[in-house]
């Protein structure tokens, strides 16, 4: 734990002070921290600009004298991140420099929609910021809302200027959260963690699930937006939270609950996409109620006494996830910003399995059942199980909660002789397939045992935002898969993958099931089965990490994750050549100004972020890391400058 020390000031004379000192980084970022003023206090003076800006008042150096150590706190840990709960080190160089923007008077209260965003952009035009931490918000959503104004002025502005925002979701209300634990209240099930999340049919005074839903901007789909878990980063001790690596009591989940009807309908299965999800990821943020569950952290020291203090929230969260952002520009300074958050979620776990929920998720199973079908969830047919579980389970609950959980400072940063990171940044036209060549190290056929590698990778690109249509607020659906190569020729396998009538195929229908049926839709389903075969590097090929299909009523998503892990017979099945293929498709009958857009956007651009992990614990005479960049055209993140290319295909199809 820190505590102030006795220091000579500039004038020699001893004061208590915070006894650290964050020095400024001459290549590090700016963090815009979008709150209510940084002031710069001892530890910070050499780290905030000279110059803020104050959408209040106008007066750029009133950016710097807050009332309230809110914006001092977030900018404090977007500057020096995790580093700052390391207590045995008392000196550090700043990952991120610090540019305050005054938005609010106070840590809460309303802020100018269009005040905030003119500020972002001259934030981007004079001082070339890139990242922004957002850690206030708004109301909170309801159930299945559309995106806010707020959420498609912030998405704009992440296509048009390249930058990324990180939003916190927003804390359940401090207010209730005190009533719900009050002794008049404190023994309904419905207030107690995790049940307080979710049960749309129950309701209290003081409490309803709905209340715990992301706050806007939180929707904004090109930004990243960050929810808490209950670690305090400093003991094991929570207090509303059963442990501190679950998602914190106070912290809000996704929205969308396709299980509710939108204007009296049922939302149809073709309508569903779950990932479609906030938050994207999550940080430590301390527990709430007791103070000592809280996260230390700077005060203002003006009474002598508060140069620190315990706090707790989404707030401090989303902080940590912008400083890790600042770190991966200062290694990597040309990527672009899709890349930056695709390497900041593909690096990202789920810290424990969702058997905390599992009380949830019977109670609610059970409710439903009860409704439609007169029995408890355990005495259903399989069929009706099925049927009740694609509307509610703990682990689209957590999902909800969690997103892609938290990351990995390490694993973002860097590669190791087991572990490779590759990103390719690229660009993909409407209506084709893209297909890009993974060679597998003949290293890894050698010796005894099946497991050989686990990769995982995860899409993210900038959508252009359609104000005013829930379904089509993303009218760009781009989506991947992992296939084996299944010609020699690189742009025949490209062909083979986007066409389903290619001549290649002909080969697998010679079967007796195929030749010997009569139905039309039978021999295309046997077709189609052993179209999957052909291309799968397992058993057949699994499913694309979104589903297109129906276009017109589906909303798309644009972060997209796959994982696939390949054994050795499967490396020798595919002659150790894999492909990434990516599709791309516009929806049709779009408005006139996506119809503009769309004509002048000739391809769309996409980052993908690719670890490589060796799983066989067997070859310390290899590295995973070197045979990889010695048969492969796609970069490491090692040794990544600029631009990451790849040798490909692109042909143009229809889907």
């Amino acid at each position: 734990m820190r505590t102030p020390r006795i220091r000579p000031d500039a004038f020699n004379i001893e004061n208590l002070t915070w006894a650290i000192t964050i020095h400024r980084n001459p290549s590090g970022h700016l963090i815009g921290v979008l709150d209510n003023g940084v002031r710069p206090i001892t530890p910070l003076s050499d780290i905030v600009a000279p110059h803020g800006i104050d959408i209040i008042t106008g007066i750029p150096s009133n950016a710097m004298q807050p009332s309230h150590p809110h914006g001092t706190i977030v900018a404090s840990l977007a500057a020096i991140g995790l580093q700052f709960f390391k207590t045995e080190l008392n000196e550090f160089v700043a990952d991120a420099n610090i540019l305050p923007i005054r938005i609010l008077e106070s840590f809460d209260g309303m802020f100018q929609v269009f005040g905030l965003i003119n500020a972002i952009k001259t934030a981007v035009r004079e001082h070339g910021v890139r990242i922004f931490n957002l850690s206030v918000c708004a109301q909170s959503k309801m159930y299945n809302e559309p995106p806010s104004v707020l959420a498609y002025q912030l998405d704009r502005l992440a296509y048009d200027l390249d930058i990324l925002i990180f939003i916190a979701t927003g804390n359940l209300d401090e207010a209730d959260i005190q009533i719900m634990h009050s002794p008049e209240w404190s023994n309904n099930e419905f207030h107690r963690y995790p049940f307080h999340f979710y049960d749309p049919e129950a309701s209290t005074d003081c409490h309803v699930c709905e209340a715990t839903n992301i706050c806007v901007p939180a929707e904004s789909l090109n930004n990243v937006t960050v929810g808490a878990t209950a670690d305090n980063l400093r003991d094991n001790t929570t207090d509303l939270t059963l442990s501190r690596e679950l998602p914190a009591y106070y912290t809000r989940k996704n929205h969308y609950d396709y299980s509710r009807s939108v204007n009296g309908t049922s939302i149809r299965q073709g309508q569903i996409n779950r990932n479609i999800s906030k938050p994207d990821i999550v940080m430590p943020g301390g527990d709430r109620m007791a103070p000592s569950a809280g996260m230390q952290v700077f005060g203002f020291g003006d009474q002598g006494n508060d140069f620190y203090t315990f706090d707790s929230g989404t707030s401090l969260a989303t902080p940590l996830a912008s400083n890790l952002a600042a770190k991966i520009l200062n290694r990597y300074p040309d990527l672009n910003m899709q890349t930056v958050k695709a390497l900041i979620i593909n690096s990202a776990e789920r810290q424990l399995d969702a058997s905390f929920l599992d009380k949830v998720e019977k109670k609610i199973k059970d409710k439903v059942s009860r409704a439609k079908f007169g029995v408890d969830f355990s005495s259903l047919s399989k069929g009706q199980k099925a049927q009740i579980s694609k509307g509610f389970n703990k682990q689209n609950l957590y999902r909800n909660l969690v997103g892609y959980g938290q990351p990995d400072d390490d694993n973002v940063l860097y590669s190791t002789d087991k572990s490779v990171t590759l990103v390719l940044e690229d660009s993909i036209a409407n209506r084709t397939h893209r297909v890009i060549p993974i060679t597998i190290p003949p290293y890894l056929l050698e010796r005894e045992q099946s497991k050989r590698l686990y990769i995982k990778a995860t899409l993210c690109f900038k959508t252009y935002p359609n104000w005013g249509n829930h379904l089509d607020y993303n009218s760009l659906h781009i989506s991947f898969n992992f296939a084996r190569q299944v010609d020699g020729a690189l742009n025949h396998a490209a062909n083979v993958i986007a066409d389903r009538t290619d001549s290649f195929f002909d080969q697998f229908y010679q079967t007796e099931a195929i030749l010997t049926e009569t139905d039309h839709d039978k021999v295309q389903a046997l077709k189609a089965a052993e179209r999957k075969k052909a291309m799968g590097i397992k058993g057949e090929l699994k499913g694309w990490s979104e589903d297109y299909f129906p276009l017109v009523n589906k909303p798309c998503s644009n972060t997209q994750q796959l994982d696939i892990h390949i054994q050795k017979d499967e490396i020798a099945k595919v002659s150790g050549r894999i492909v990434l293929v990516l599709r791309c498709a516009l929806k049709d009958n779009l408005s006139p100004a996506l119809d503009a857009w769309a004509q002048a956007q000739a391809s769309h651009p996409f980052s993908i972020v690719l670890s490589i992990n060796d799983e066989t614990k067997l070859f310390d005479d290899f590295s995973l890391y070197d045979e990889l960049v010695a048969i492969n055209n796609l970069a490491p993140i090692a040794y990544l400058e600029g631009e990451a290319g790849a040798a490909e295909v692109e042909v143009e199809t229809q889907v």
